[in-house]
C-alpha cells in the first residue's frame, strides 16, 4: 500500500513538473523575437494618421515611399502610458536626421483610434510635444496581425521596429521586450545600409 502511495506521489510530481516546463515554454515561445513569423514583404496600407502639421489625414504606404528611400515603422502598445510618451520621445529626438540625412521617413503605428493619436498630442498628461512624423492608426489590427505582432490577449500592438525599403520588402526587424527602448543606433545603422544598397528610388 506505502508503495502505491509513493509512486501515485511520484506520478503526480512528474506530472507537475513537465506543466510547469512546458509552461515556461510556452512563455519562452510567445516573447523571443524567432517565435514571431514575419513577412518579407508589407502590405500596401492606407489608414488614418494624426500629423501636426495637416490633422487626420489617410496615410499610404506605397505613396510614403516613392517620397523616401525608406521607411521606418516603429509599432507601440498604447497611447496615454509612460511607455508611448518614451517610445514617441525617442523617435522624435532621431526624426530630423532620418528624414534629411537618410531620406528615410519615421512612422509610428498602434492600434489607438486616430482620435486618441491626436489627443494623446494635445493632452497635458499626454506628449507635451507635436511629433513631426504621423501617428498612424491601425484600429483594426490588420496591419499588427499581418505582421505577426499582434498581442491578442491585450488587444494592441507588440513593440516592435520594421524597416523598409521602396518596395516594401522588410530589410530589416526587431522585436523588443517590456521596457525596452527603441535600439536608435542599430536602427539608424540598418537604415544607412538600407538607403546605400536598396533598389533605385522610385519616380
Amino acid at each position: 500500500m506505502l508503495n502505491i502511495q509513493q509512486n501515485t506521489k511520484r506520478v503526480r510530481d512528474e506530472i507537475e513538473d513537465y506543466s510547469q516546463q512546458q509552461q515556461q515554454r510556452r512563455r519562452k515561445r510567445q516573447y523571443h523575437p524567432s517565435s514571431i513569423i514575419t513577412p518579407s514583404i508589407i502590405h500596401d496600407f492606407t489608414l488614418k494618421a494624426y500629423t501636426h502639421q495637416h490633422g487626420i489625414v489617410d496615410v499610404q504606404l506605397s505613396k510614403i515611399l516613392t517620397d523616401f528611400r525608406c521607411a521606418v515603422l516603429f509599432c507601440y502598445a498604447h497611447d496615454f502610458t509612460q511607455q508611448a510618451q518614451s517610445d514617441l520621445r525617442l523617435i522624435e529626438e532621431h526624426a530630423e536626421r532620418l528624414i534629411h540625412t537618410y531620406q528615410t521617413a519615421p512612422l509610428a503605428l498602434s492600434t489607438d483610434h486616430s482620435q486618441i493619436h491626436y489627443a494623446f498630442t494635445c493632452s497635458s498628461n499626454g506628449l507635451n510635444f507635436k511629433p513631426t512624423f504621423p501617428l498612424i492608426s491601425d484600429h483594426l489590427r490588420l496591419i499588427t496581425n499581418h505582421l505577426g505582432i499582434l498581442d491578442r490577449e491585450q488587444g494592441c500592438s507588440k513593440r516592435a521596429v520594421f524597416i523598409l525599403d521602396p518596395m516594401r520588402n522588410i530589410y530589416h526587424t526587431i522585436h523588443l521586450q517590456e521596457n525596452e527602448q527603441f535600439p536608435m543606433a542599430t536602427i539608424i545603422n540598418m537604415v544607412a545600409s538600407c538607403t546605400t544598397n536598396n533598389i533605385p528610388i522610385q519616380l
